[in-house]
């Protein structure tokens, strides 16, 4: 969360226009003399204002950033209210609720809505196409699209939002290590590898965990805190080729973390499902393309879930069992 305050407060551009030593000089009859005027430099009070408003840049969820810029105009400004700002955006929203309902998550964006907004909060060039597409990468429904516009957001150079190549082939050789990256998101609280060990499952050594730390450290997803270490990078995707034998590797340890689940974990602690049907290659692709818009329904879970205590794994894997030409490698 970032919230941006800031204590400037306006000034007025002129003096007060009753000079009292103007008005003595005139009542002695003499030339007026008036003292001289300093007016105050106000390109360094909005200088000052730019250096407090929320970089939308630090952002991956534009209803946060609104919230956050609404905070900075009030602290900014005190006449500042919520109906007046949307107003600025389109005069019929000063009635219509529809801000509200934004910032409440209950009411989206539309296409016609984006540039409005973006101009009502002094938006140009690469930041106003930054909100944009931020927008519809909180709105997009499916998987697939919301990936797509990931990866456009990530190529602006003050962009949160990260892709993991399969470069990075460090953070997929181990299980653990997105394991380790997700304990810290919930608990910045621990720096001491031994404790953070035996808070994961399966168990790893402390010098596992230790050498994880320094990989996450040196890819930039944590940073060091007084007491301990906090996510640096809440959105992390890979590409959607990523393929190849880091990714080969990285899916068949967690395969062995399911089976290692359903022989050790008792039944009310983990799920399994297990489906066998025949179908259409029709069928097949409808399949798939619920199974991303499933997961893009879960992550929107997870991102609203402030409350995390536990760190868990799912895995959908769709395989066939009747012989298809040249479905082997």
């Amino acid at each position: 969360m970032f919230m941006a305050t800031s204590n400037f407060k306006y000034i007025p551009l002129h003096p007060n226009i009753h000079d009292p030593g103007a008005q003595r000089c005139a009542f002695l009859g003499a030339r007026p003399i008036r003292r001289k005027e300093t007016i105050p430099d106000f390109s360094d009070i909005i200088s000052r204002m730019d250096e407090n408003r929320p970089s939308l840049f630090k952002y991956l969820d534009y209803r946060e950033f609104i919230r956050d810029y609404c905070a900075f105009r009030k602290e900014a400004e005190p006449k500042f209210s919520l109906r007046a700002f949307a107003a600025t955006i389109q005069p019929s929203l000063g009635r219509s609720g529809l801000l509200s309902g934004v910032l409440r998550g209950q009411r989206n964006i539309g296409a016609s809505m984006r540039g409005k907004f973006a101009k009502a909060m002094e938006m140009k060039g690469s930041e106003a196409q930054f909100f944009e597409l931020l927008v519809q990468f909180n709105q997009a429904e499916e998987m697939e699209e919301k990936n797509q516009f990931f990866l456009q957001l990530a190529r602006y150079r003050q962009s949160r939002a990260r892709i993991l190549k399969e470069g990075h082939y460090k953070f997929y050789s181990k299980w653990y290590y997105s394991v380790l990256w997700n304990y810290f998101g919930m608990n910045s609280g621990q720096m001491h590898p031994e404790a953070i060990a035996k808070a994961l499952y399966p168990r790893v050594t402390a010098q596992e965990v230790k050498g994880g730390i320094e990989l996450l450290l040196q890819l930039g997803l944590i940073k060091r805190m007084a007491n301990g270490y906090a996510v640096a990078e809440n959105h992390v995707t890979t590409h959607t080729e990523f393929k190849g034998d880091v990714a080969m590797e990285y899916n068949r340890q967690f395969l062995g973390l399911a089976q290692n689940a359903l022989e050790r974990v008792r039944p009310e602690f983990r799920r399994l499902n297990t489906m066998v049907f025949s179908l259409s290659e029709d069928g097949i692709a409808a399949i798939h393309e619920r199974s991303l818009s499933f997961m893009a329904e879960l992550q929107g879970i997870i991102d609203k879930d402030t409350k995390a205590d536990r760190i868990s794994s799912l895995a959908l894997h769709l395989f066939p069992n009747s012989h298809i030409p040249a479905m082997l490698e």
